[in-house]
């Protein structure tokens, strides 16, 4: 027999067929797989040559042995009469089509998953679907972070700040809904899949890649998904050097837009911001830290965007970053708020300066010009933030604060919604909405069933037991919104919120050393806090330490702020010397900037009134056209707000001269006993000497008895059930940390 003949009666050849075969299917299999899951082009490599070396070693073996019913023998041992080798020839020939037809499928879903090739660019290959687009253009999006699949799994930042530089690149689409980082990131951090991504963010589409860094190359892959069927729309893989990520981050945006959008134009993307390669490898790592908004990350954020501007000072995004960053090291790490604003305001005005469509920029100078008291100049920058880029929920919560300032509470009701809707896991976005629903919109079911939502979403989150505190505190559960907060501090004591929110409740609780022992701890994270001198306010033997207070703080200012002047006006008149206070409540008036608009704030309201009051008191001439103009800005705020119209509609009867309406006005909106304006009001006819007339009718004693009795009743619960140093806070933030978590 000839030595081909006996190659082929021990099924060699087959053998050697079926390794192959067998060969082609695990590369055609690595190749699709590996790419999905961003491993390097030498991992396929290494199984090509673990599959070459293999393929002698299989013809050997299948010459030395035979398969045989009782098991793998030596051929040598075994009669030819007695051989199987024709039945087991048959076999491999089945098990060759069969890995053949595999092989077919496998191709098939290589072509379904990543279609073929449109165009060709250096260094990426792109694929787009080759099943029919769904009915119109998607129009929106969330952005996932990208995954770091570097081996030393040291570039998340890297991949966070690829996903973060094309959400911001997308979201100044017109027509374009974006969901927000906070959200699509939070859902990624859960696993979630695509079709739920789509459900709870109420969008068509996901973006999602990965990034690995070797020395200085990339590998980004990206891939577009649609929500509903999880159809990979669009898919591409980029090897580059590091130094073209900008080209890359630009080509991502651009293609994604293309692809959700179909024929329509991709020119509104706009391209990513250059700098040199360490410069943007600190601005991410920057970026990455103060989103975590801690008392340590902002710090560090800090350290590093400073580098940045230092390396490159013409990089806009750098400076409009730090901005951001030092206003967040206010809010969450306990900074000198009057210090800082300035150096943000430096920063802002210099990125405005290299690119004035920086919209990031612009809000920080409207948040600047708000803390400024300069209302105007605060919303014209806002407005003009949400003209750049309508799809940053942060600013639209900006804005609603802003808009409530100014008693405009229905648009302030749009905004945030609209950052809500943008940003359904924002849970800063959520506490703001549930005080707002509960303590002004008076609708205190949708209150409860947000807060319901974000204590589900995050019940160890200090931004939910802040919601939790809102809706509590628009119920009329004093005590339970004081134990909420008191949970948010424990929670997150490094940060000087939570001290502010217990500021407020002992303050509403009519508690005056409650009040001031949470206005030390304040004052420990914010000098410029000690200015607030409120809680003096609530009882008759502080008026003195009030007015000392007020002349205190209006000394550590410049003279011309507004809100002190008025404060140290009103301090003035509850002390009986009528005259000084006329004299600061008109100079506030002068200075308040609510009076370059059409609109009253709550301060300028009452001041006005206490204006009208003062000068009736003084002979001081005729008050018809403040009288007129009082009353137009009642009915102003009562069609805003039905919740909080009780009140200003009251005043505006009183300095009217009609004061058995004013007393009937209040009386109503005192037994309703829920929102925020409830104990304001009470507090404030309690104390200032223009509503003593007012104090005397019966109607309105019944009801501030009732608002007593309930305040003592709300203490008692406090003392029983709260935390006792809620009542009696300590000197040292420190004393908090390890404090009880009961609630």
């Amino acid at each position: 027999m000839s030595f081909f003949a006996e190659l082929k009666r021990r099924n060699v050849i087959r053998v050697a067929v079926l390794y192959v075969v067998s060969s082609w299917l695990i590369l055609q299999m690595g190749d699709l797989l590996f790419d999905l899951m961003g491993l390097p082009d030498w991992a396929l490599r290494i199984v090509l040559g673990i599959l070459i070396l293999g393929f002698p070693a299989a013809l050997i073996f299948s010459w030395i042995f035979e398969l045989t019913p009782e098991g793998i023998k030596l051929e040598k041992e075994i009669d030819r009469s007695q051989s199987v080798t024709p039945d087991t020839g048959r076999k491999l020939n089945l098990v060759t089509i069969v890995v053949v037809l595999l092989g077919v499928g496998v191709i098939a879903a290589d072509r379904w998953i990543q279609p073929n090739p449109a165009r060709e660019v250096p260094g990426a290959v792109e694929t787009e679907a080759t099943q029919p687009e769904p009915e119109g253009p998607i129009s929106s999006i969330a952005v996932l972070p990208f995954e770091d699949f570097s081996q030393t799994k040291d570039q998340e930042y890297l991949a966070t700040g690829i996903a973060d530089t094309v959400l911001h690149s997308l979201a100044q689409v017109d027509g374009l809904r974006v969901a927000a980082r906070t959200s699509s990131f939070k859902l990624a951090e859960e696993n979630a899949d695509i079709r739920t991504v789509g459900q709870r963010l109420n969008v068509g589409a996901v973006l999602e890649g990965s990034v690995q860094k070797a020395g200085d190359q990339l590998r980004i892959i990206a891939q577009l998904v649609r929500t509903g069927d999880e159809f990979h729309l669009w898919s591409q893989t980029f090897d580059r050097p590091a130094g073209d990520i900008f080209a890359i981050q630009d080509e991502i945006a651009a293609a994604v837009l293309a692809a959700l959008r179909a024929d329509e134009s991709v020119d509104e993307i706009t391209t990513v911001e250059r700098t040199d390669p360490e410069t943007y490898e600190l601005f991410l790592k920057g970026r990455h830290l103060w989103q975590e908004r801690t008392n340590d990350s902002t710090r560090r954020a800090m350290e590093l965007l400073r580098e940045v501007v230092r390396h490159d000072p013409d990089y806009a995004a750098g400076h409009s970053e730090l901005a951001v960053a030092l206003l967040m090291s206010a809010w969450y790490g306990g900074g000198n708020e009057d210090a800082v604003r300035d150096l943000a305001d430096e920063q802002a005005r210099r990125a405005l300066e290299l690119d004035p469509n920086d919209a990031m920029a612009y809000a920080v100078l409207g948040s600047s010009a708000l803390d400024r008291d300069d209302w105007p100049t605060g919303i014209e920058y806002l407005r003009k933030s949400l003209e750049i880029n309508g799809n940053d929920p942060t600013v639209h919560t900006w804005m609603a604060n802003a808009l409530t300032s100014g008693a405009q509470f229905k648009e302030a009701q749009f905004h945030l919604e609209r950052a809500v809707e943008l940003d359904p896991l924002d849970l800063n976005a959520r506490s703001t909405l549930a005080g707002y629903l509960a303590n002004i919109g008076g609708e205190l079911e949708r209150a409860q069933a947000v807060v319901e939502e974000t204590l589900a979403i995050a019940p160890d989150s200090p931004q939910a037991w802040e919601a939790a505190g809102n809706l509590y505190f628009g119920q009329g559960l004093l005590a339970k919104a004081a134990m909420a907060d008191f949970k948010r501090l424990q929670l997150d004591p490094g940060s000087a919120s939570p001290y502010y929110g217990m500021r407020s409740r002992t303050f509403s609780l009519g508690l005056p050393e409650a009040a001031l022992g949470w206005q030390k701890l304040v004052v420990q994270f914010n000098r410029s806090a000690s200015r607030w001198c409120s809680p003096y306010l609530l009882a008759r033997e502080l008026a003195e330490a009030y007015l000392e207070c007020a002349r205190t703080a209006l000394e550590q200012g410049d003279g011309e702020e507004a809100d002190l002047i008025s404060d140290l006006g009103n301090a003035l008149m509850i002390n009986g010397r009528y005259e000084d206070a006329l004299t600061q409540l008109l100079k506030a008036r002068e200075l308040s900037s609510m009076n370059q608009t059409e609109l009253l704030g709550y301060r300028e309201h009452m001041d006005l009134a206490r204006i009208i009051w003062l000068r009736r008191e003084l002979g001081r001439g005729e008050t018809d056209a403040l009288v007129a103009e009082m009353q137009e800005s009642a009915e102003f705020v009562a069609r805003q707000s039905p919740v909080i119209a009780n009140w200003p509609l009251a005043i505006a009867a009183l300095v009217a001269g009609d004061e058995e309406k004013a007393a009937r006005l209040i009386a109503e909106l005192l037994e309703r006993v829920t929102g925020s304006i409830v104990y304001r009001a009470y507090h404030e006819v309690r104390r200032y000497p223009m509503f003593a007339k007012v104090r005397e009718h019966p109607v309105l004693q019944r009801a501030m008895k009732g608002i007593e009795d309930r305040l003592a009743g709300e203490v008692d619960k406090l003392r029983r059930e709260g935390d006792p140093r809620i009542l009696e806070p300590p000197d040292d933030p420190a004393e908090l940390v390890s404090a009880s978590e009961r609630i």
